[in-house]
């Protein structure tokens, strides 16, 4: 019997899974959309360049992430913008203060719950 191997190699330098979402949410009161999430970060759309060449969101900055869970909880956090490619619009963070309900959201996201819900 043979055996192969299969190698993956993932150009991510994530250090947690993400689930791809489509959440419409506030980052410091200007609209995105958060396209992933995972227990210690995000991906998001909305990145652009300014008329002064500067990009928004700016990386290495913080700023307050807001959006409302599908159960209908308000959701706020503190994250750190880690890369933004405005060229495509997408933009990245980490989270740095989670709230107890904060980390419930993002668990009930990443077990799917959200989606037995809908069907239950």
């Amino acid at each position: 019997m043979a055996t192969r191997v299969v190698g993956f190699a993932d150009q991510d330098r994530r250090r947690d899974r993400r689930r791809e979402v489509v959440i419409d949410a506030l980052l410091d009161g200007k609209d995105i959309q958060i396209l992933d999430i995972g227990l210690s970060g995000f991906g998001a759309s909305g990145a652009f360049e300014k008329h002064d060449r500067t990009v928004w969101p700016t990386p290495d900055s913080k700023a307050e992430l807001d959006y409302t869970d599908f159960r209908g909880r308000r959701i706020e956090m503190l994250v750190e913008i880690t890369n933004v490619d405005p060229e495509t619009g997408r933009f990245g963070g980490n989270f740095l203060e989670v709230s107890g309900a904060a980390f419930d959201a993002i668990q009930d996201l990443l077990l799917r719950r959200d989606l037995r819900l809908v069907k239950g």
